[in-house]
């Protein structure tokens, strides 16, 4: 189990989710869990969060909305702590800090 699990819902945020994420990753702590929920996209997006690599997960959603990828990421996350955050928005370096 991670101490906090990110989850961000995405539809096309190709041109802001990178930005987001490395917004998360820099935050220097060693157990947190992100999980990007793509909500249909057709653009990049998949793409770009496949970029990162195994430190952020990627799961498909059906294109409900971003209330409806929420509550997916968070019924796919195992985190003690859940922190949510807008694909288009980022965080400062001390955000999760614990």
């Amino acid at each position: 189990m991670s101490a906090v699990s990110v989850v961000i819902p995405a539809r096309n945020a190709a041109r802001f989710i990178g930005e987001a994420l490395d917004s998360v990753l820099v935050q220097g702590l060693t157990d947190v869990e992100v999980v990007v929920v793509d909500d249909g996209s057709i653009d990049d997006t998949p793409e770009v969060v496949r970029s990162f690599g195994e430190g952020v997960r990627l799961i498909h959603g059906s294109g409900k909305g971003s209330a409806h990828a929420r509550n997916l990421g968070v019924a796919s996350s195992g985190g003690e702590l859940l922190a949510f955050l807008d694909a288009d928005d980022t965080w400062c370096r001390e955000k999760l800090r614990l």
